[in-house]
C-alpha cells in the first residue's frame, strides 16, 4: 500500500455508503472519526471487508436467535457487523445470515477446552445429560446454549481420560487461563465442588458406565453416539465448566464472482463489492478451517482484477 501511496486512515468508523445521485452507483464512504465526519471516494467504488456480526448481540438476537446471542464471544470483540447493515439503502440479497461457527469456551478467562469436550459426558447445572457427546465440539456447543440454563455445561471425567496424551495441551491451555478445572477422589465429591448435586451426578455416572459396559450408550436419553466412549472409573474425577462461544458469521450480502453484491433481483449493485465474512453465500453450517481469511484474500484479488478491465 505504502509503494503505491495508498492512503491508510485508522480510528475511522464507516456509517454511510455514499453513491452517486444520478446512476446509483456507489462512489464512496462517509466515516467518522475523532476529527469528525469525513467523506472518501474510490474510483471503482467500495469493499466490503469488515467481518461478520458475530460481536454484535443485537444482530445476532434478530438474525441467529436468542442462544446465538447469549454466547460469550470466542472469536473477534471487534467484528460488530454494522458495516453490513449500511448495505441496506441497495436492497442486496441477503442470505446465510442464521448461520456461524462456535466452540466450547469458558466465557470469563477466554479458556478453550476444545477436545476435552468430546471426552466424557456433559451434564447441565441440573445435573442432567443435554446432548450427545458423540457430536462435534460444534454441535454440543449449539446444545449448550440452546439446552442448558446460562449457557453453562460441565464436562465429566475420569484420570485415565485426563492423562490422554491428546488431551495434554488442552489441559495446560485450561489451567494457563487460569479457568477452574473441578477435581475430587469420588463423583459425590466432585459434584460439591463444582457445585452440581452429588446424588445425581452420581446416578448419571452410574447409569452412563453401566450403558457403556453393556454396548447400549444409544438407549440412553440423550443418546451417546461417541465412536470411542471412554468410561469414568478410576479417582481422581474432573469436572470442567464450559460454554458454547461464538467465533464468527457465515451470512451477509450474497455476491458473485467478481465480489459484486447483488440485489435481490439479483443484479450488481454498482460500485458495491463484499468479501470474507462480510459477504454471504460461501459458507452455511459450517467452514473448512483457515478458508475464512483466505477467501477474503482470494476474492479480494479477484475484485481488482475485475476493476482492471473496467479501467479499459
Amino acid at each position: 500500500a505504502k509503494e503505491l501511496n495508498v492512503p491508510i486512515v485508522y480510528n475511522a468508523k464507516a456509517v454511510e455508503l455514499l453513491d452517486n445521485p444520478q446512476n446509483g452507483k456507489v462512489i464512496g464512504v462517509k466515516v467518522k472519526s475523532k476529527e469528525g465526519f469525513e467523506e472518501y471516494f474510490g474510483k471503482y467504488g467500495v469493499v466490503m471487508a469488515t467481518g461478520g456480526f458475530s460481536a454484535n448481540k443485537m444482530m445476532l438476537t434478530m438474525m441467529a436467535g436468542v442462544p446465538a446471542a447469549n454466547m460469550p464471544v470466542r472469536g473477534s470483540h471487534s467484528v460488530t457487523g454494522e458495516s453490513i447493515l449500511l448495505t441496506g439503502p441497495y436492497f442486496p440479497k441477503v442470505v446465510n445470515v442464521d448461520q456461524y461457527h462456535c466452540g466450547p469456551i469458558h466465557g470469563p478467562t477466554g479458556a478453550n477446552p476444545l477436545n476435552i469436550v468430546n471426552t466424557g459426558i456433559a451434564v447441565s447445572k441440573e445435573t442432567k445429560r443435554y446432548t450427545d457427546e458423540g457430536k462435534t465440539y460444534v454441535q454440543m456447543s449449539r446444545d449448550t446454549a440452546a439446552l442448558t440454563r446460562d449457557n453453562w455445561g460441565y464436562m465429566i471425567v475420569d484420570e485415565d481420560t485426563h492423562n490422554l496424551p491428546m488431551l495434554k495441551n488442552d489441559w495446560f491451555s485450561y489451567s494457563s487461563h487460569k479457568a477452574p478445572v473441578y477435581k475430587a477422589d469420588t463423583i459425590e465429591g466432585l459434584a460439591k465442588e463444582a457445585g452440581l448435586n452429588p446424588v445425581e451426578l452420581k446416578k448419571v455416572v452410574d447409569e452412563y458406565n453401566a450403558a457403556l459396559k453393556a454396548g447400549k450408550l444409544g438407549e440412553l436419553t440423550p443418546p451417546n453416539t461417541h465412536k470411542n466412549p471412554r468410561p469414568i472409573l478410576r479417582a481422581p474425577f474432573y469436572a470442567v465448566p464450559f460454554q458454547g462461544g461464538m467465533t464468527a458469521t457465515f451470512g451477509g450480502p450474497l455476491i458473485n464472482t467478481n465480489g459484486q453484491v447483488l440485489d435481490t433481483e439479483g443484479r450488481p449493485v454498482p460500485g458495491l463489492f463484499a468479501v470474507g465474512n462480510a459477504a454471504g453465500g460461501l459458507f452455511y453450517d459450517n467452514y473448512v478451517g483457515g478458508a475464512q481469511l483466505t477467501s477474503a484474500s482470494v476474492i479480494g484479488r479477484q475484485i481488482a482484477d475485475y476493476v482492471k478491465t473496467l479501467a479499459k
